[in-house]
């Protein structure tokens, strides 16, 4: 029988009846709490919403002010004179109407009307057109002209525009210096200010908030038509009379509501605007149920019940069944982890244990395989195949001490390509990698077979081709009479280096630069030796050689 149907035929009557019963405690409490969690998420969103619509007003109504406060609305709206007014003033004010519409551009227009509600002065950044300056039939005239407060705030559409707007108007009342007493002179009515505010940012809000996967907020008129819905083919059309005439009785309310929508049963929520202008939320119930379904921290408190019945059910099974013949698993693990390879495994079960230990024995020689290629990784150039930096240092290291025990002389040629910075930019860095690997390649054939050393270096071996990186290449000669053998070594890679390479049809002339260093007179470790060597390069590159 295999091990896992052991273990399950333990514990399954243990974890059934304990899930099954959880299980129903959970659902349970889900399903309670969820319309009370929608609830305080709709009505929060209906609250940030309408807060949001109350701050867009308040500030529209204080920028009303400050715009007819401002100097050149008084002075225009005091000047009697027509050529005076509409020749010099009149552009004036626009371009002022202007700046103020390019700073809220959620305004759309700014107008200044007679106290007859004629449209004196117009100003919008958009393409609307103007269809009558004759305002004072309309009905937001009308009630504006028996205002009697300082500002009048009015949801409606405009005669200019065919989209519901937000419009606040601001009667400007003025003393006139010149032919009234400023003590006790009575303000009279020079016109009407009227900023009109679009509504984009409410279906903006509404198409980013939502309490739900199938919730949505709209917004109505008195008549019920819909003004602003998430979904644009809703717009225009009228919610049912029943909807509307409970979404104005219940008002502000806290707790959602049952209603129907769209021949859904669902929760509703309102907020009311403005006058006229009403908010709606709307929670199917569908969504209720469907969030009643997630058992989100129930599932994790029966995951955590039946992990508490299932220890002391494994506690028994686990040390007959699984217990012993892991321990022989760990065993060979430790042996594995000292470095024996090939560790012996007494199992002999056939079920997983005894698969997984073939499986150690089997990733033990893999283990084997890896190590010799991630060392020769490690210690090796990916692109020219040659001993890499780290490599070069540690047996630079090693010759240093002993050409120090045998008082023998050793040199380091630190070699540079010319213009391979060139080569990348102009041909690409695919030909800049083949110019490596020739100059990889022609090293090796101008050195003596025993310098050259690709593969582990042993510490018998005399001299050492490797690739520092880049286009920087090192040649450790580990035993020199003189500086003339390093110089003979040198001249023999410039000569071959001096000839054309040859990648794709292009001929390609680059040269190097080498630089010598000599042990022990330039330098006694690592670092000397190389910053020599580096040094002398330069200075090589410099005088052209």
């Amino acid at each position: 029988m295999r091990l896992h149907a052991k273990v399950l035929l333990v514990v399954v009557p243990l974890a059934v009846i304990p899930l099954l019963i959880i299980g129903w405690l959970a659902y349970e409490q889900l399903r309670s709490t969820a319309v009370e969690r929608s609830s305080v998420q709709m009505t929060t969103l209906m609250d940030q919403m309408a807060r949001n619509f109350q701050m867009h007003q308040d500030v529209a109504k204080a920028n009303a002010k400050l715009f007819a406060d401002a100097s050149l609305m008084r002075a225009y709206a005091l000047t009697e004179d027509e050529e005076e007014r509409y020749v010099l003033m009149l552009p004036s004010l626009l371009k002022l109407f202007s700046s103020y519409l390019r700073a809220y551009p959620d305004y759309t227009e700014i107008r200044f009307l007679l106290p007859d509600g004629y449209e004196d002065a117009r100003t919008t950044l958009i393409p609307i057109p103007n269809i009558t300056e004759e305002e004072g039939d309309t009905p937001f005239f009308q009630q504006l002209s028996r205002f009697k407060g300082d500002a009048f705030v009015q949801v409606s559409t405009p005669p200019d525009s065919h989209t519901v707007s937000l419009q606040v108007a601001r009667p400007v009342r003025l003393i006139d210096l010149a032919t009234q007493d400023p003590l006790n002179g009575k303000p009279t009515l020079r016109g009407y200010l009227v900023v009109t505010m679009g509504l984009d940012f409410m279906a903006e809000q509404m198409a980013n908030s939502r309490a739900g996967e199938k919730a949505h907020t709209l917004i109505v008129n008195e008549n019920g038509e819909i003004l602003f819905h998430q979904d644009p083919s809703q717009l225009g059309q009228y919610i049912s009379v029943p909807l509307l005439k409970k979404a104005l009785e219940i008002g502000k309310n806290d707790q959602l509501v049952p209603a129907v929508y769209q021949e859904t049963d669902s929760l509703l929520a309102t907020r009311r605007l403005h006058e006229g202008l009403l908010l709606i939320g709307i929670l199917p119930k569908e969504e209720l149920l469907k969030e009643s379904q997630r058992l989100g921290n129930s599932v994790a408190w029966i995951v955590l019940g039946t992990i508490v019945l299932l220890i002391f059910a494994l506690l028994i099974s686990m040390n007959v069944l699984m217990v012993r013949p892991l321990k022989q698993l760990m065993g060979a693990v430790r042996e594995i982890g000292r470095g024996n390879l090939a560790p012996t495994i007494a199992l002999s079960t056939s079920d997983e244990l005894g698969k997984l230990g073939l499986s150690f024995q089997e990733m033990a020689g893999n283990l084997e395989k890896s190590r010799v290629k991630v060392e020769h990784l490690a210690y090796h150039d990916s692109l020219t195949g040659l001993p890499n930096r780290f490599r070069a240092h540690e047996t630079l290291r090693h010759m240093i001490s002993l050409a120090h025990r045998e008082s023998r002389r050793m040199a380091v040629l630190f070699l540079d390509l010319d213009n391979f910075k060139r080569v990348n930019d102009t041909l690409g860095h695919q030909v800049g990698d083949q110019l490596l690997m020739e100059m990889a390649i022609r090293l090796q054939v101008v050195l003596r077979a025993e310098d050259v050393i690709h593969q582990e270096v042993s510490q018998h071996t005399s001299d050492v081709l490797a690739r520092l990186g880049g286009d920087e290449f090192v040649v450790l000669l580990s035993n020199v009479s003189s500086s003339r053998d390093a110089a003979k070594v040198a001249s023999r890679i410039l000569d071959i280096m001096k000839l054309p390479f040859y990648f794709n049809d292009n001929e390609i002339y680059s040269g190097c630069s080498i630089g010598i260093s000599l042990f022990p007179s330039d330098g006694s470790d690592v670092d000397d030796l190389i910053k020599r060597a580096d040094a002398a390069m330069y200075q090589a590159k410099s005088q052209g050689r």
